[in-house]
């Protein structure tokens, strides 16, 4: 932790960290009982993969007014509300668990209302964040909030196959649950931030202006196309995840833990060596570079099938993950003056998570019809094709003077 936090910035930040950490971790852990649970009651790939759209599927509606909303309410009272709506949503899909009640469309219902409550929920929680510590240990702040991102993704599918294995899900929803409260806890007791007095419609006009003229710049508009091109792509891995680790792996909750665990862990891996990539290589041929791999690697995952090969091919899937993801958001940060920055990000996390459901629901479609070999032969092709129209859409950091 940085030395020049303040004492008390200090503690509330570290304290908020260990219980966004644990909330994380406690996500994680659902994301694998669900599909586990799906994959339980119904082999129909469609259903498998909608899964993933309902839960990405929500942001492409909800993450913008949840932007607009954050900054007009009390972003206390606006975070324990979407908190509140996630840990009633884990507790329902708890009980009908407990009870045999739960059918694949009502875990596809209840997925989807999880799923809105944190799209309302990102924006803020991002913004709160910023009031935690002083401005100039923001980008520190951010990194750690980065990382504790990235180790819940390892250790959140390695602890949650084990508990699902030993005492199914119903006990993974339950933690889930609980770690929500741990979060609404916080911001009850520890979180303190004075809300400016606001004009509703004055915010609601200046918030549609800004979108305007972010939409108009023409570099954004290609960070977009790269987002939509790798995502809709890179989908399928985690939409048919259920499927190619039964395939590929064999029977049982530890095949799909290890094949999440180990997208995870690529993931971190991709993280730590990032900063090195970017001196060495632009963001532009950096992101289509791993496209074109993960193309490569979609084509190779269905002839293999010695576990440590495929292993290896998943963490790099992760690493490409990753990398795509971190490079598209500091490209949009830096395109932008501070005064446009938290509208381009939603905009942005609405291209990412329409991409990632759009190409869910396809692969998923599509591997119904045609099975899962020819699917992800078919999405490498794409994923190619994609990498060599992505040469063309070039992204320059707009001008000082872009201003609202």
């Amino acid at each position: 932790m940085p030395s020049t936090f303040t004492p008390l910035r200090h503690r509330i930040f570290r304290c908020f960290w260990i219980v966004n950490l644990t909330s994380n971790i406690g996500t994680w852990m659902h994301i694998v009982a669900a599909a586990w649970l799906m994959t339980s009651m119904t082999s129909s790939p469609t259903l498998i993969a909608l899964l993933q759209t309902a839960l990405t599927l929500p942001v492409f509606f909800f993450s913008i007014p949840g932007g607009m909303l954050a900054d007009i309410f009390s972003l206390k009272k606006f975070l324990c509300f979407t908190q509140t709506w996630m840990a009633v949503g884990a507790l329902t899909l708890t009980l009908m668990t407990l009870f045999h009640l739960v059918t694949p469309w009502s875990l596809l219902c209840i997925t989807f209302l999880l799923g809105s409550g944190a799209a309302l929920n990102i924006p803020a929680m991002q913004t709160a964040i910023t009031t935690m510590v002083p401005a100039e240990d923001l980008r520190e702040a951010s990194t750690l909030n980065s990382i504790g991102f990235n180790t819940a993704r390892v250790v959140g599918p390695a602890l949650g196959g084990c508990l699902v294995a030993l005492r199914g899900p119903a006990l993974v929803f339950m933690i889930d649950t609980i770690s929500f409260l741990g979060v609404i806890f916080f911001f009850l007791w520890f979180y303190q931030h004075p809300q400016q007095p606001c004009s509703f419609g004055g915010n609601i006009k200046k918030s549609f202006s800004g979108f305007s003229n972010i939409m108009v710049h023409a570099p954004f508009q290609n960070i977009l196309k790269r987002t939509a091109a790798f995502f809709f792509c890179a989908s399928i891995i985690w939409a048919l995840s259920p499927i190619i680790a039964k395939n590929r792996l064999g029977e049982g909750i530890a095949a799909y833990t290890h094949f999440v665990t180990c997208l995870g862990l690529g993931a971190v891996l991709g993280g730590l060596s990032l900063a090195t990539l970017r001196d060495r290589i632009s963001d532009e041929k950096l992101t289509s570079t791993v496209l074109i791999l993960l193309s490569f690697l979609l084509g190779l995952l269905p002839f293999f099938k010695n576990h440590f090969m495929i292993y290896g091919i998943l963490i790099v899937i992760g690493f490409t993950w990753i990398t795509s993801a971190s490079t598209f958001v500091s490209a949009v940060l830096k395109a932008f003056p501070d005064s446009l920055k938290s509208r381009a990000f939603a905009l942005y996390w609405v291209c990412f998570n329409g991409s990632v459901a759009l190409g869910s629901a396809t692969w998923g479609k599509l591997a119904s019809i045609f099975h899962c070999r020819p699917t992800l032969l078919a999405c490498s092709a794409l994923a190619l094709v994609g990498a060599l129209f992505s040469f063309r859409w070039k992204v320059e950091e707009v001008k000082k003077g872009y201003r609202l």
